[in-house]
């Protein structure tokens, strides 16, 4: 059957997948992934031998391979959304989300990255502060691109491939208050793969009050030579979950550990502790003497130890001498 397939290699070793079309005598390389995993047939035609290649990415490693494939169902794509029929954008509202699942190509070539699939368009008029701040997440590498002028007579005015959701909200200042932009959006392909899903766009023309996750962790000795950890996180969005060895059983002290702290949007932020060693818990009984026998008498037994080990003041309670160390 016509359509886009997703190959799994489930290897449990790093390995790299190749697409082979034709014989076995004369095989045409289609795509590869040097990362391994898997790998994603678009456009695959009924009736075409395709041939699927796993290999080891080191000549030396080797292992099993459970071999799956699986046709992907994409979800419907909203209508209007290239160049021509943008989707106009509403200044400071929740964020509009549209799927470029199958959008297609619109031809036109971000200024900061030539390798672009399925992108979708939105348009905006410029607010009278003439400067908007722009969040757009995915859950795929994406390049974001604005221009000014109409679908046939483009000029980019700003292109970023690299900004991640978990950052906060873009600036993109010095607009014309009143003017039409538009915005394109797209899925950024690297070794020929890309990912496609839902994009959720929200524009404000003042600066949000968004701050990115900062996370702090609190240690606490619970014994000696072990340690638990307390972690505390502000910033990012919705409520946090936190993982890590050490927050809910105690861990060795004097190690390294690392706790992540995840907010409600999935953007993580990761630290790594080093542990204290909590060998000076509480304190140590070096020595106990029976409390029944006269303290002097007792002082005059220990007073060589208390020399050899330079102890010059021998701690008295409840009738114990203890020796601190």
């Amino acid at each position: 059957m016509d359509g886009d397939y997703k190959f799994s290699s489930q290897a449990d070793f790093a390995d790299a997948v190749a697409l082979f079309a034709g014989n076995c005598e004369s095989l045409v390389e289609l795509k590869s992934n040097f990362n391994g995993q898997e790998l994603v047939i678009n456009q695959a035609q009924a009736g075409v031998a395709y041939y699927i290649q796993v290999t080891g990415y080191f000549a030396t490693l080797e292992g099993s391979i459970c071999p799956v494939i699986r046709r992907i169902t994409s979800p419907p794509v909203v209508d209007h959304v290239d160049c021509l029929n943008a989707f106009q954008m509403t200044i400071n509202t929740p964020c509009t989300t549209i799927s470029n699942n199958g959008a297609g190509f619109s031809g036109i070539h971000p200024s900061c990255d030539v390798y672009l699939y399925d992108d979708v368009w939105f348009s905006f008029i410029a607010p009278p502060t003439k400067e908007i701040f722009l969040r757009v997440k995915t859950d795929f590498e994406k390049v974001v691109s604005l221009y000014e002028g109409n679908c046939s007579t483009l000029s980019p005015v700003y292109c970023n491939k690299n900004f991640h959701h978990c950052n906060g909200f873009l600036p993109i200042r010095n607009l014309t208050a009143g003017k039409r932009y538009l915005l394109q959006i797209g899925s950024k392909s690297w070794l020929g793969q890309y990912k496609t899903g839902q994009i959720c766009v929200e524009m404000r023309d003042t600066e949000p009050a968004w701050q990115k996750i900062h996370l702090q962790v609190v240690q606490e000795c619970v014994s000696k030579g072990a340690v638990k950890f307390i972690p505390s996180a502000t910033g990012g969005t919705g409520n946090f979950t936190y993982e890590g060895l050490g927050i809910q059983e105690a861990v060795a002290g004097n190690d390294q550990y690392i706790i992540q702290a995840t907010d409600g949007e999935g953007c993580i932020q990761a630290v790594l502790v080093d542990a204290v060693s909590c060998n000076d818990y509480g304190c140590t009984v070096a020595a106990v003497i029976n409390k029944k026998m006269p303290f002097v008498m007792v002082q005059q037994m220990v007073q060589p130890i208390f020399k050899s080990m330079e102890v010059s003041n021998p701690i008295l309670y409840n009738g114990l001498i203890i020796l601190l160390v």
